[in-house]
C-alpha cells in the first residue's frame, strides 16, 4: 500500500513540474 502511495506522490510531483514548465513557457 505504501508503494502505491509513493508512486502516486511521484506522479503528482511530475505532473506539477510539467505543469509549471508549461505555465512558464506561455
Amino acid at each position: 500500500m505504501a508503494y502505491l502511495r509513493q508512486q502516486l506522490l511521484e506522479g503528482l510531483r511530475t505532473i506539477g513540474v510539467v505543469n509549471h514548465h508549461f505555465n512558464y513557457r506561455g
